[in-house]
Order: C-alpha cells, then sequence, then structure tokens
C-alpha cells in the first residue's frame, strides 16, 4: 500500500481501526451522567434537603436557618461541667484554669447546605 502523505495514512488507519461510536464505552458513561443529572421539581429539591438536615441533626447539630433550597447548620462543642467540676475539687482549684479556658475557646461550626437543581449537595 502506498499513501501520498501521512495524512492519508492516519485517516485510513483511524477509519478502519476505531470502533463504531455505538460501542464506545465512554459515551454509555456520558449517557449515564446524563441521565442521573435530571432536573428535579422544587418539591423532590425540598424533600432532599430536609433528608440531608435530619442527617445532621442526628449526629448532634443543631439547625440554624432553614429556607427553601438551602440550610444553616452548626455543631458546637459541648463542655462536660459536672466532670470539670468535679475535677476542680480533686485538684484543689487547678482545674478551674482549664475548665475557664476551655469555656472561652469553645469552637462553634457552621455549614451551609444547598440543593441545586439536579438535587447535589452543595455544603460548605
Amino acid at each position: 500500500m502506498a499513501f501520498e502523505n501521512i495524512g492519508d495514512w492516519f485517516y485510513r488507519w483511524r477509519t478502519y481501526n476505531v470502533a463504531d461510536p455505538g460501542d464506545n464505552p465512554l459515551n454509555s458513561l456520558t449517557s449515564d451522567v446524563e441521565k442521573s443529572l435530571k432536573v428535579l421539581t422544587d418539591s423532590q429539591r425540598k424533600q432532599r434537603l430536609e433528608y440531608r438536615i435530619v442527617q445532621y441533626l442526628k449526629d448532634g447539630w443543631m439547625a440554624e436557618r432553614v429556607g427553601d433550597f438551602q440550610a444553616v447548620v452548626t455543631y458546637e462543642d459541648k463542655i462536660n461541667h459536672v466532670v470539670h467540676a468535679i475535677l476542680s475539687l480533686i485538684t484543689f482549684g487547678f482545674w478551674l484554669l482549664i475548665w475557664l479556658f476551655l469555656s472561652l475557646t469553645k469552637k462553634t461550626t457552621r455549614r451551609t447546605i444547598r440543593v441545586n437543581e439536579y438535587g447535589q449537595f452543595i455544603e460548605n
């Protein structure tokens, strides 16, 4: 087989050696992704957000603000005051410094949860 140039050779190689695009496994992945990205109704989006909020509430978070498609949840570090009081008595008041430090540096974490039109969660 004599080819005039490399472009002609490449065209023939690609024509004979590339599978039918319908058999391409990457096309089936793309169609699966497209199928999963269906636009949800407003009620479906609200239901998904409510379900996600319930998951956070089970883990000890508190719902601060809840809208139609967005919510803010907070988690506050908990301090066991009974244990710290007992430790303060045992150490003759020395533990009061640690207890005070922990109470003043208590950390609160906030997360914003949003549901886009495809039902995917955006959390930050």
